[in-house]
């Protein structure tokens, strides 16, 4: 149980760097204007990307890194759903 939280919280903090870290800001700038086919309209007043989307992000991470210790769908899914709380527990 214990590892599952562990893992949770390494998506999550993952998750955090990844969408909003500065050292990633150069790099996720050039991902985003190489990958426009990854955004969308959003309430059609501005365009989100996937790496702007905390939950898909957080969503990718864990189904990437669940499989590398061999987990089950069940706990890839209990990882997805703790760093999802997580993540809906901030307030911007």
């Amino acid at each position: 149980m214990t590892h599952i939280i562990v893992r949770a919280l390494v998506v999550y903090i993952l998750t955090v760097l990844v969408t909003d870290g500065l050292g990633f800001l150069g790099i996720r700038e050039w991902i985003k204007r190489k990958t426009p086919f990854l955004s969308r309209e959003y309430h059609t007043t501005r365009r989100i990307h996937l790496l702007d989307c905390r939950l898909c992000s957080g969503f990718w991470l864990s189904l990437i890194f669940s499989p590398l210790r061999g987990y089950s769908i069940a706990t890839w899914l209990a990882i997805y759903a703790l760093s999802y709380f997580l993540t809906m527990q901030e307030r911007r």
